[in-house]
């Protein structure tokens, strides 16, 4: 087990250190962020003394370098345009993003779990065929189309929920339901799919011979058994609602970090995506991780390989 965890944190850091080269290049190839902050008729000189103050006319390798010794210290810079610290511009708006994750989480695991265990257990019956069409809808529809259609039929016309910004747990609702419908349709049909598969197997028989009540033999024996695959499309979803939540965040005006970090892409703002895709990438990791020593204490199996 402590080998395991060993490899798994040497290959967390061999990612993040990969993702951290990525998004310096890319950002660097995208332009000039000294244009944006200086007027078009600045003259040449005072471009040239900004660009040596800042230290982006140091050769490629020495403002990596750089950049890698501060993210190791927490330390991304100042936010061109907020003349802040970058990461406490970040970590400001992680509570929010955190917030909505949670939240469309507990949404998207309180429709998908009852959807996937009945649609299994009344499987090629029309409680199924209804069920089934349910999920299909919930990962047909776009996620911009869903948001705008709540905000305009709950929010703007029947006016039952407040429609942007972030108060009362009433302001997360909609946002919340936006994100996680393609989450919950997901995970019902991967459960369906792997409830069934295990139905059929010799232990549930046996189960059932041996007259364990059918609620029993779903929840304790089946459930448990397909709960595995959930777990990861789960985990893979917990790095979706962190860092792809932009259009969301945007349509309800959440001030989470995917929509700061939209406006930061949009002023070539380095220090504030550096920052922001850091501590992004280093949540997916950790839950990742997480998710990995999970799978050994609902699956002895594994923890014995």
């Amino acid at each position: 087990m402590s080998k395991s965890l060993l490899r798994k944190l040497r290959n967390a850091i061999i990612v993040l250190l990969g993702v951290s080269i990525v998004v310096f290049m890319l950002m660097y190839l995208s332009g000039d962020p000294v244009a944006l902050l200086l007027p078009m008729d600045t003259a040449p000189e005072i471009v040239e003394a900004m660009r040596d103050n800042l230290g982006f006319n140091d050769p490629l390798y020495v403002q990596y370098f750089r950049f890698l010794s501060g993210a190791v210290k927490g330390d991304f810079g100042l936010s061109l345009h907020h003349n802040q610290p970058a990461m406490e511009l970040i970590l400001e708006r992680m509570p929010a993003t955190i917030e909505l994750a949670l939240a469309s989480i507990f949404i998207a695991l309180a429709i998908a779990i009852p959807l996937g265990i009945i649609t299994a257990v009344f499987s090629n019956t029309i409680i199924d065929y209804i069920g089934s069409i349910i999920a299909l809808l919930g990962q047909s529809m776009p996620v911009f189309w869903l948001g705008l259609m709540l905000l305009y039929f709950i929010g703007v016309k029947f006016r039952l929920l407040p429609i942007t910004g972030r108060g009362s747990w009433q302001h997360i609702i909609l946002p919340a339901i936006t994100v996680g419908a393609y989450t919950a349709a997901t995970i019902a049909r991967m459960l369906r799919s792997r409830m069934i598969e295990i139905m059929q197997q010799d232990y549930i028989k046996t189960a059932r011979a041996k007259g364990v009540r059918q609620k029993w033999v779903v929840l304790k024996h089946a459930l448990r058994n397909a709960v595995l695959p959930v777990l990861t499309i789960l985990a893979m979803q917990i790095g979706t609602l962190l860092g792809g939540a932009v259009i969301t965040e945007t349509i309800f005006a959440w001030p989470g970090v995917g929509r700061f970090m939209l406006q930061a892409i949009q002023n070539r703002d380095i220090a504030v995506v550096q920052a922001g895709v850091f501590v992004l990438a280093v949540s997916i990791v950790l839950i990742n991780i997480f998710t990995d020593i999970l799978y050994t204490v609902l699956d002895p199996r594994i923890r014995y390989e």
